[in-house]
């Protein structure tokens, strides 16, 4: 197996992992169990576990930094943007009730290492600017209608968004799209 295949095995495998049960509840041997290596191996590749969480953040940057673009790019009404990046939600949801990557790091944010802590920050500015990049553009264009700046919205709607997720795991999808729909009734579209 080439080594960069592996790499991405462990990082593919660790990202699953914080979606279903957090960065802090899995270990190397669970890594080393689950993929049939061993922890050695898991070294090799990432020293330590926070080089391990810094490149599964590196790697959650360039995909959200490459979808943002694509999204942003499309044709398409200011809310159907949105829609797009509420559906990977819905589709963590729907996949055994597994979290944003970003939602499960924010919430274990006090026992993350610092490089982790900073890049995580660089992360939550990075779709926070999307959001209020989107909103912007559909309240100039008339498709959206909300008070107060852009980025004020979209704090508002990323938490909306991030706890209908939280919530969901519990109570089920219906909660998620419920508040997806009610979201999408207050800025009027």
């Amino acid at each position: 197996m080439d080594m960069g295949d592996r790499k991405d095995e462990i990082l593919a495998l660790a990202d699953q992992l914080v979606k279903s049960v957090g960065y802090g509840a899995f270990s190397y041997a669970d890594l080393s169990e689950k993929l049939g290596i061993t922890k050695a191996s898991i070294h090799h590749h990432f020293p330590h576990k926070e080089d391990l969480g810094a490149a599964l953040c590196d790697s959650y940057a360039e995909r959200m930094k490459r979808g943002f673009e694509k999204a942003e790019a499309a044709p398409g009404a200011a809310w159907s943007k949105l829609e797009r990046h509420f559906e990977q939600g819905s589709a963590l949801v729907a996949d055994h009730a597994k979290n944003c990557p970003l939602a499960a790091l924010q919430a274990q944010v006090n026992t993350l290492p610092e490089p982790m802590k900073e890049r995580l920050k660089r992360l939550d500015e990075l779709e926070l600017g999307f959001f209020a990049r989107i909103l912007a553009a559909g309240r100039d264009k008339g498709e959206l209608s909300f008070r107060g700046a852009p980025e004020a919205q979209a704090a508002l709607m990323l938490s909306a968004y991030k706890g209908a997720m939280a919530f969901a795991r519990v109570h089920g999808c219906r909660f998620f799209k419920d508040t997806m729909a009610q979201m999408k009734a207050m800025v009027g579209t």
